[in-house]
């Protein structure tokens, strides 16, 4: 039996249909191939034909297993990553400032400034350039309306 094809949990698990379907395609592919293989499989099929309905669980042994089941859920429950309220309470406290820190950086807080005169100027000037800019325009486009009644 070749273990990384097939695997004897997965021939239990074929048995009794509890495979997903790809893996139980891919056993029923192996066991076409594999004598071993399919030869396991029926002696698990042999085996639990024997014990059958043999092994019967009284009431009370469901009752005691179900209540084993439970509590060893609810221990696994109350276990944590990080046990005690202590390291939760650092973990968030070092959560809250990193969050502060990526959100709070130093000077992009607007700070109200007074605007200086020699800035006023060099709006000013800028507007003007902008206007000689279109004055120019305006003249090229006057010089090509009289080319054009021209021609």
């Amino acid at each position: 039996m070749n273990s990384k094809d097939c695997r004897q949990h997965d021939l239990l698990l074929y048995h009794y249909r509890e495979l997903s379907a790809d893996r139980a395609a891919a056993v029923e592919r192996h066991l076409a191939s594999c004598a071993a293989c399919r030869e396991e499989l029926e002696r698990i099929a042999a085996d639990l034909a024997l014990i059958g309905d043999r092994i019967r669980l009284s009431d009370e042994e469901k009752k005691r297993f179900a209540r084993r089941v439970v509590d060893s859920v609810g221990q696994r429950r109350q276990r944590r990553w990080l046990p005690g309220p202590l390291p939760a309470l650092a973990l968030g406290t070092v959560a809250a400032l990193s969050l502060l820190l990526v959100l709070w950086k130093p000077g992009t807080i607007p700070v109200p400034q007074k605007t200086s005169p020699r800035i006023l100027v060099e709006i000013d000037v800028l507007e003007q350039l902008d206007l000689l800019q279109d004055l120019e325009l305006l003249q090229d486009l006057d010089l090509l309306q009289d080319l054009e009644e021209l021609g």
